[in-house]
């Protein structure tokens, strides 16, 4: 299982600030790398949940689309209390866009890596004709 959204990608969507808010959990000024991982762990078991229904996981590039998710997905689970009505609906329109994705409705747009097939000189040999008219005609 591999993370669709690092620590760094929550804080350059979401700001250093209302990181550290949310997971320093032991008032050191940092996010917590525990409380982190388990929010990003949580995002990740969700996607794959969605996305595993219709795409064989690992995914091999990562759409920004599913980073997106992952990290609104992550950053609402940071929330212990009240979560505000903005974060309900971005993590609302996540969960939607990955229930889209499950049900087929949804395509991710996936770069795949171009196999060059194996291309084979095809020669043809045939032996010497064996019904000739010469060799026939004392039939």
């Amino acid at each position: 299982m591999s993370a669709y959204c690092t620590l760094q990608e929550l804080i350059n969507r979401f700001g250093q600030n209302a990181i550290v808010e949310r997971a320093d959990r032991d008032g050191d000024g940092q996010p917590d790398p525990p409380v982190i991982d388990q929010a990003l762990a949580t995002a990740t078991s969700i996607i794959d949940a969605h996305v595993g229904a219709r795409y064989a996981l690992p995914l091999a590039t990562l759409p920004a689309s599913l980073m997106n998710a992952a990290c609104t997905i992550a950053y609402y689970t940071l929330f212990q209390e009240v979560i505000p009505e903005a974060v309900q609906r971005l993590y609302n329109d996540a969960i939607r866009y990955l229930e889209g994705i499950a049900a087929g409705k949804i395509a991710l747009t996936l770069q795949e890596t171009t196999v060059q097939p194996n291309r084979l000189e095809v020669a043809y040999h045939h032996p010497r004709q064996a019904f000739s008219d010469r060799i026939m005609r004392h039939f």
